[in-house]
């Protein structure tokens, strides 16, 4: 018999922020903007950390990716 599926916990805005280290106003207005993976329950954000986890090395990848200078050469 296949094992149920988990639920991962879902986290708050201000447990969010703080595993983001970032202040939880801007991370309220990356969710709001759409930036930032998150479902609205009523009037509340909640994240998966999961979800934050894999966010993060997005981001990562964009700004850590490198880039080339074009010469006149």
């Amino acid at each position: 018999m296949p094992a149920p599926p988990t639920f991962e916990q879902l986290v708050s805005a201000e447990e969010a922020a703080v595993y983001l280290r970032i202040h939880v106003k801007t991370l309220r207005r990356f969710a709001r903007e759409g930036r930032l993976p998150c479902a609205r329950i009523g009037k509340y954000y909640r994240f998966r950390l999961s979800e934050l986890d894999h966010w993060v090395g997005q981001q990562h990848n964009e700004i850590s990716r490198p880039f080339c200078v074009e010469t006149g050469d």
